[in-house]
């Protein structure tokens, strides 16, 4: 007859961690992004019959609007036309800018049909990428290359992508 018995002992320091495998192979992490990406939504126009459209946004005050890019797109029928330039089927030619309003504190965006006989937009979608460094080159050297993001503005979806912009970065501007 043969007697087994066990007893448990103190726990022995833990083992080295195993390699990972060839699809599993650890990288080397990338910088952390630093993009403060937002953006706003609204209504649609008809410039057919108005050849002038002009959002307006609040919220934001003039230096932040100086130290941002504004990227304005229009869609119609889920298609996202980048502005100024040609829109649906390259019919129409649109130009854009945007002023501050100190009165109203307010951005006011102009999106003008300049050439062709206008469409109906579903909707406009102006995305605001807020600078995260502002260097003054009217008083100050600039040294060092600039490096744009490899991100095509005139593609939305491309924008939203390369942002990962979720709903939380959008603001809903169109009326209700």
């Amino acid at each position: 007859m043969v007697i087994f018995t066990a007893c448990e002992g103190p726990a022995g320091p833990e083992g080295p961690a195993g390699a990972d495998g060839q699809d599993g192979a650890d990288g080397v992490d990338g910088e952390d992004g630093n993009a403060n990406v937002t953006v706003y939504i609204f209504d649609g126009h008809d410039f057919t019959g108005n050849s002038i459209y002009q959002p307006r946004l609040s919220g934001v005050n003039e230096t932040e609007m100086k130290e941002s890019a504004w990227d304005v797109y229009m869609d119609k029928d889920g298609f996202f036309y980048h502005m100024p330039g040609w829109g649906y089927q390259d019919a129409s030619f649109y130009e854009t800018y945007h002023t501050y309003i100190g009165s109203s504190s307010e951005i006011a965006f102009n999106i003008e049909l300049k050439d062709g006989p206008g469409e109906v937009y579903d909707e406009v979608r102006i995305v605001r990428t807020a600078a995260n460094n502002v260097v003054d080159s009217t008083t100050t050297k600039v040294s060092g290359d600039f490096q744009e993001p490899p991100v095509d503005f005139s593609n939305y979806q491309e924008v939203v992508d390369y942002y990962n912009i979720d709903s939380d970065d959008i603001v809903d501007m169109r009326s209700k």
